[in-house]
């Protein structure tokens, strides 16, 4: 191995070698392609997914981009490593009445079989809907996973029939429900 210190002078480095240098310069922004990092949304409405009290995994089916290949194009991340992470979830509603009064968002980490509920929204969605059935739902988590835990959106919505949308769009980015993460540290 090979390491420029900040004068530019090369010392070459063995197993069992202390380096001497005064100082590391790396030459601008580091970047780690390897580091996970994924944003993946819904890009159609998915109709009655939820309303009745059906716990439904939110498909988000399309990626803009998955970084490290941990998001699977569909509804689960996995954790390549033992670390913390961040995840942002956006969920966008529809079809909603005053019936609507109980309502939860969760991310679910499945870790060796045990299931983990973070919740990200616990209210009555009926009530802080749009005049139009509309709702926009938006929560975020830091968490700590370990290797080859898996995390996916749960939507339950109860008071009334499964006739909950969720919306998407092909089209328009930041239009749609979304789910993102990266790992932090």
């Amino acid at each position: 191995m090979t390491v420029n210190n900040s004068i530019d002078s090369k010392q070459n480095l063995g197993s069992n070698s202390t380096p001497s240098f005064t100082g590391l310069n790396l030459g601008g922004p580091y970047s780690n392609s390897g580091q996970p990092a994924f944003y993946a949304y819904s890009d159609s409405v998915i109709n009655n997914v939820t309303g009745d009290g059906t716990d439904y995994t939110v498909i988000f089916n399309t990626e803009f981009f998955d970084q490290a290949n941990n998001y699977d194009g569909n509804t689960t991340f996995t954790a390549g490593q033992t670390a913390i992470y961040h995840f942002d979830v956006c969920i966008k509603l529809g079809q909603l009445t005053a019936l609507y009064t109980s309502g939860f968002v969760s991310l679910i980490v499945t870790s060796g079989g045990t299931n983990q509920v973070l919740r990200l929204f616990d209210g009555n969605p009926g009530v802080i809907r749009d005049i139009s059935g509309n709702l926009v739902l938006i929560g975020s988590v830091t968490t700590r996973l370990v290797a080859n835990d898996t995390v996916t959106v749960q939507l339950t919505i109860s008071g009334s029939t499964k006739d909950i949308d969720l919306s998407g769009s092909a089209i328009n980015i930041g239009n749609q429900s979304s789910f993102s993460g990266f790992l932090i540290c």
